[in-house]
């Protein structure tokens, strides 16, 4: 939960015991059911959705309001500067604001009723905002265009400003720009119109992100915008539409996965040659590694290649002299480049590239091994909770203090892990068995710690963050806990049979950990966090919890318009933070949707592990196109035919690919029915539960598998 300076002051202070002020509001419009959940240890709400059987978007949006304030960034992909249209229409440049007031006189609010926001065909990030006044209906639509979408070119936002006349007689409009603050010369640019009946008219201006004091904006004529505007949609679509493509049959679903993907290219930052994946547009410009290195992650998994690829590198070139790598965060974001490293690798199979990060690669990884023979050292022939751990050192962004952190090892285990395997898959078979040594003996050390920390909370058994501080645990479940623990989940330490787990997440679920599902912050949620969790809860077949993650997280942690995800929400009344759209929510829901169709667990492959049931009642179905894996890049449509009792899949499997699964396991579930039998290729399949299951050995052309359900 990374915050401003502001608010990392008040957690400063709340962390050293000062109390000049409080970060935890009280809700002053809460619901009674709200108040029933703020004031229970256990997620009174999530289990009264899980009660209801499997949980639903609809299901989970009913409690609370949506966010009421959004931002969306309009820009082109890498470049440094962004425009923000506000959820009033309002274009923020830096700390500047353009209004455009409408009437005349200019009237300073000019809006009846509410703001309707949308995007472009969807999820373009063009937005287009609605609203009437004085019996006019006005839509402003916005975009940004650099030339030949360079993001070394200047940047300029095109807005038309649309007046309906709706009556059925001639009314005169007025557009005027205000610029704040300022004490700019001269006077406000204006266009006005008499708009006949039942028409419209149209103001158009062009406005330079190095604003003019003198003029603000300029006029341009409806060819110039129509032609821009077109550009700009072509461009986005054809980035939209290369790599992974997701279909399913929530609309808005196919909506929000582009929009995020659209925000997060917006976010990345050319600055002298080097790319910076920032944490936001107009907020945390700065680079926090380990959020950095999951948006890699998340680009490898939806193929976006080439971008991965060029920002790892990037990332790189701020490795430090002894081969560590850190980045505003802490010692996490070593650990967490190293796994994108591994993932690109073993997901696009680049050689090339490969050995050529390899050496700063092994430097990252030597940082790991040399820092932890330090601490390999026994106390009176004991071995201390930090024996093979890493050294005391920065654990996480909002507070730099040096501890020693399970989040921080368990990141750098698992960085180190994956690039063993990564060398094994391509070829470097001496250099893999060497450092998968490192990494069994790294964990079996950090496993060894953790069940020495363990400790009871009336009756609850806790594994602490910071074994030798305690410092998260003594904040409450409700606060850091709650992020935390995620994110030593998400490195999959624990295998999915291993029940340990829950050392971590029985103290989120009966302390307060947890509010629909997602990671509680007091009376807020930060819902990004939450991915860990609700993985391990997908890992272990609690398809309903990571469900109800999953449509808690697109509720509550992202507007429903504008799919803009947010980093916190003060869930019970809809008061968002400013921070949005925000780098790390989309890159977390991007891989939770992801893992929700396709999911690599050990040697495995699983297809729609967390496909909800509800999506076999229809006859659209679902599919995955063009999804790289570790086993090469796979597609597959899922089309039920509810009234036969039947669902057909089609799978592209890879040809030719040396690296197999062990299992491929296809989830089924249905309100239709169990499943009863299935066939693989027109012979019978093995059926386990409500899952196809068969030898990896068979994956690979063309698959058609044909389910039969029995009511």
């Amino acid at each position: 939960m990374k915050r401003k300076a502001v608010f990392t002051l008040l957690t400063l202070l709340a962390l050293t015991g000062s109390g000049i002020s409080q970060m935890r509001l009280t809700p002053e419009r809460v619901t009674p059911e709200g108040r029933h959940a703020l004031n229970s240890q256990t997620d009174v709400l999530g289990e009264e959705v899980l009660a209801q059987g499997e949980p639903s978007f609809d299901k989970v949006a009913e409690y609370f309001p949506p966010m009421l304030r959004t931002r969306v960034p309009i820009s082109v992909k890498d470049h440094p500067d962004e425009f923000i249209v506000g959820y009033d229409g309002t274009i923020l440049i830096k700390d500047e604001e353009l209004d455009f007031r409408v009437g005349d006189p200019p009237n300073p609010y000019g809006v009846d009723g509410e703001f309707h926001r949308s995007l472009l065909d969807g999820y373009l990030p063009v937005p287009q905002v609605r609203w009437s006044f004085d019996n006019l209906f006005y839509e402003e639509t916005a975009f940004a265009y650099s030339k030949q979408f360079s993001p070394d070119e200047p940047l300029e936002a095109f807005v038309r400003i649309r007046v309906r006349n709706p009556s059925s007689t001639s009314r005169d409009a007025r557009v005027t720009v205000y610029l704040a603050p300022s004490s700019r010369p001269g006077i406000n640019p204006s266009q006005s119109a008499a708009v006949k009946a039942h028409s419209f008219a149209d103001f158009y201006f062009r406005i330079p992100f190095k604003i003019e004091p003198a003029k603000l904006a300029d006029v341009v004529d409806a060819a110039t915008f129509d032609r821009r505007l077109a550009e700009v949609r072509q461009y986005w679509h054809s980035y939209l539409d290369s790599g992974t493509q997701i279909q399913t049959p929530e609309p808005f679903i196919n909506n929000a996965w582009r929009a995020w993907e659209a925000y997060n290219a917006m976010s990345v930052d050319k600055v002298k040659g080097r790319y910076e994946i920032h944490d936001g547009s107009g907020f945390y410009e700065e680079e926090f590694g380990y959020s950095a290195a999951l948006y890699c992650h998340a680009l490898s998994l939806l193929g976006h290649h080439e971008d991965a690829e060029k920002y790892i590198e990037s990332m790189l070139e701020e490795q430090k002299p002894n081969g560590q790598y850190i980045s505003v965060f802490g010692t996490p974001d070593n650990g967490a480049l190293l796994f994108a490293i591994g993932q690109e690798y073993r997901l696009s199979h680049n050689d090339a590239w490969f050995r050529r990060v390899l050496p700063k690669a092994l430097r990252a990884m030597e940082w790991v091994r040399t820092s932890r023979a330090t601490t390999r050292v026994l106390d009176n022939g004991q071995k201390t909770l930090g024996f093979g751990l890493l050294p005391p050192g920065p654990a996480y962004c909002d507070f730099q203090t040096q501890v020693v952190s399970y989040y921080s090892d368990a990141y750098n285990w698992f960085g180190v892990h994956e690039m063993a395997i990564a060398m094994s898959d391509a070829g470097l078979v001496k250099e893999s068995a060497e450092w998968r040594t490192e990494a069994d003996q790294y964990h079996q050390d950090l496993l060894n710690s953790m069940q020495s920390a363990l400790y009871q909370d009336h009756g609850v058994t806790v594994l602490p963050i910071e074994p030798l501080t305690h410092r998260i645990e003594k904040q409450g479940a409700e606060f850091y806990y709650a992020l935390v623990a995620p994110q030593i989940l998400e490195t999959e330490f624990f295998n999915a049979t291993d029940p340990h787990y829950r050392w971590l997440t029985d103290y989120m679920e009966q302390r307060g950990g947890l509010l629909l599902g997602v990671d509680r912050v007091w009376d807020g949620i930060d819902h990004a966090y939450t991915y860990g969790y609700g993985l391990e809860q997908l890992r272990h077949g609690n398809v309903d919890r990571f469900l109800l993650t999953f449509y808690s997280s697109l509720a509550y942690g992202m507007t429903r318009d504008t799919y803009s995800a947010v980093e916190v929400t003060r869930i019970t009344e809809g008061y968002n933070e400013g921070t949005l759209p925000h780098t790390y929510s989309n890159t977390q829901q991007l891989r939770m949707l992801r893992m929700m169709l396709l999911k690599e667990e050990a040697n495995e492959l699983w297809l729609a592990p967390g496909a909800p049931r509800a999506w076999l009642d229809t006859h659209d179905g679902f599919s995955i196109r063009n999804a790289p894996t570790n086993y090469g890049t796979i597609s597959y449509r899922v089309l039920p035919e509810p009234e036969a009792g039947t669902v057909r899949v089609s799978i592209d499997a890879p040809t030719g690919n040396a690296i197999k699964p062990s299992r491929v396991t296809l989830r089924l579930a249905s309100n239709e029915g169990s499943l009863q039998s299935a066939t693989l290729n027109g012979k019978n399949a093995e059926i386990d539960g409500d899952s196809v299951v068969f030898d990896g050995s068979l994956f690979h052309d063309k698959l058609e598998i044909v389910a039969h359900y029995q009511q």
